[in-house]
């Protein structure tokens, strides 16, 4: 299978799987053990940490080890609720931000948030205010706030600024210097930078430590505030990754996608995004069945965030992008990684405009479970 997934998870890279190896019995010992082995693996702990606080450049920050970056958005803002503080987040954020927002700002067709909007609802919200953000959007690729005015209001009305940066390292180059200046909060996935599944981090100043706290109780670990003994496999996966994650460029394999296919689709979006991610419109296809069809030839996409697809059948964030148009159900993700080449997009796209011409053939299909009955409908 050729994977164009990659933000949906990452593969590992082999130089962390073979550190592992070479430390697993080090891992294996509980960092908060009072004896040898234990303080070994605490000073493993301790440099996996400073190298994630090196990699986003906030070294006087908390760093705060977890689960991934769901637990991690659920810790800050679950804290931040429990303080007082209102919570703003645009409508195509991530589930695990969207649940604990008190308001939810809409954004524009070119997938960014509405600046204006978000400036009336601070004015006119008496209760401290944190506005939580991605960095940049895990669907279409879409940077929140590529020039900084989103932070810089933050900045001016006293607004917390909490952002989800799961998808930054390792497909745009780093965050820039208005966010890690002035974010109060950030949360990292490993599986989405090439380190473990099931680790995460939340970054966070260090004024925000007396009010930062853990839904659960019964552990001194993480300075208290993320309870539990610590995956230290995972850690140091994280943190390996984080000195050995590096840039690649995807304009030209991107450029193949678009050019390729602009006959047949549109793109979601629109201004600097993701160098990796880019999301497509097919109006002749449902997304359910283009999606099936290119596994059965052997490419791995996407119609919305794997955290989604247990629970939702089409994209809320393409959804908040273009109300009532049913775009969502139309659209899928393409998301590049290091790994990919470009006879692997030459071959995407060929594998596409067969499934595409196909069903305009055919005529179109309302569901997936017709197609694999036979049954078209002809309009």
């Amino acid at each position: 299978m050729i994977n164009l997934d990659h933000n949906a998870s990452t593969p590992t890279l082999p130089q962390i799987w073979d550190q592992v190896r070479e430390l697993q019995d080090e891992l294996s010992y509980n960092p908060e053990s009072q004896h040898e082995a234990g303080f070994r693996a605490k000073k493993i702990l301790n440099k996996s940490r400073q190298a994630i606080l090196d990699l986003v450049g906030t070294p006087d920050n908390y760093a705060i080890f977890t689960s991934g970056a769901t637990e991690a958005n659920g810790i800050a803002l679950l804290s931040y609720k429990k303080n007082g503080y209102h919570i703003i987040a645009p409508a195509t954020e991530h589930k695990s931000v969207l649940y604990y927002a008190d308001t939810v700002c809409p954004v524009h067709q070119s997938g960014r948030p509405d600046l204006e909007f978000l400036k009336k609802t601070l004015m006119s919200t008496y209760a401290p205010a944190v506005f939580a953000c991605m960095y940049a959007n895990n669907e279409t690729g879409i940077i929140s706030d590529p020039e900084g005015n989103l932070a810089e209001l933050c900045q001016i009305t006293g607004t917390l600024l909490h952002v989800d940066a799961s998808q930054c390292y390792g497909k745009d180059r780093t965050l820039p210097e208005f966010i890690t200046q002035n974010a109060d909060s950030i949360v990292l996935s490993g599986h989405k930078m090439k380190a473990f599944k099931g680790t995460g981090v939340l970054l966070f100043k260090p004024d925000l430590s007396s009010i930062m706290e853990s839904p659960f109780l019964g552990g001194s670990q993480e300075y208290g505030i993320r309870p539990g003994t610590v995956n230290l496999p995972g850690i140091y996966s994280m943190g390996l990754a984080a000195k050995y994650i590096t840039h690649h460029s995807f304009k030209d394999k991107i450029d193949i996608i678009t050019s390729s296919l602009a006959d047949l689709c549109q793109i979601n979006g629109d201004g600097p995004r993701l160098p990796n991610t880019i999301s497509l419109r097919f109006p002749q296809i449902l997304s359910e069945l283009l999606i099936s069809k290119l596994s059965d030839s052997g490419f791995m996409v996407s119609g919305m965030s794997a955290c989604d697809s247990g629970i939702a059948t089409t994209s809320h964030v393409i959804s908040a992008m273009y109300p009532n148009t049913g775009y969502d159900q139309h659209t899928i993700r393409v998301s590049l990684g290091a790994e990919t080449s470009t006879d692997d997009v030459c071959r995407f796209t060929r594998a596409v405009r067969s499934v595409v011409k196909s069903a305009e053939a055919e005529g179109p299909l309302t569901t997936l479970e017709e197609s694999r009955s036979g049954v078209a409908l002809r309009s």
